[in-house]
């Protein structure tokens, strides 16, 4: 149990009798640790997104600014780099789920989506729509390689989203019958597909 006396000795808090930082005391700190926080941001992106890397280094210091003129912002002494490596983290996370967010608010199609800077700089989004569109023309070659109960089974499952058994009841066979049968429909179709990659 903590005594007022020792309370008193021992004030809480990292801010307490710190000295209270100006912006001169940021810049400083910015010139010393610019070079480790671009790093660390740098890792976060992998190295990919060198402008998102650079602008979360600096939304930090300009927060930091802010506080600093604010009289919000007290010495961190030796745990400036700890404290500024965290921050910038902190910052690429916010980078990430803000463009999630434009992405979201901005669906496919839509004409505000041309205002948004390009999120997908290395061309991966297009690689895979293509890969996508590619696959879905194999699928119908595909299924038309399929005999007519095969297709039955297949149409009954992902478009009416029958059961096995009572797919099983129509076709004149057993529930389990139909799911093992499913199961190597699918491995031919998946096969068909996946043939040429």
């Amino acid at each position: 149990m903590v005594t007022d006396a020792q309370a008193e000795e021992e004030p809480r808090g990292p801010a307490a009798g710190a000295r209270i930082c100006t912006p001169t005391d940021v810049a400083a700190q910015y010139r010393r640790h610019h070079e480790s926080l671009a790093k660390v941001a740098a890792r976060f992106f992998e190295g990919k997104r060198p402008d998102a890397a650079e602008n979360a280094v600096m939304d930090v210091m300009l927060r930091l600014t802010e506080s600093a003129k604010a009289g919000e912002l007290t010495d961190k002494g030796e745990d400036w780099g700890p404290y500024l490596r965290r921050a910038v983290r902190n910052s690429c996370v916010d980078i990430v789920r803000r463009e999630k967010r434009e992405r979201e608010h901005f669906p496919q199609g839509d004409p505000e989506l041309e205002r948004i800077v390009d999120l997908d700089p290395l061309g991966d989004a297009i690689a895979q729509q293509h890969s996508t569109r590619w696959q879905v023309a194999r699928l119908k070659s595909a299924l038309a390689t399929l005999d007519e109960s095969e297709l039955l089974i297949i149409w009954l499952t992902f478009w009416k989203g029958a059961t096995d058994k009572q797919i099983g009841d129509r076709i004149g066979t057993s529930g389990q019958a139909v799911g093992q049968r499913k199961k190597t429909i699918l491995r031919k179709l998946l096969k068909e597909v996946t043939k040429d990659e």
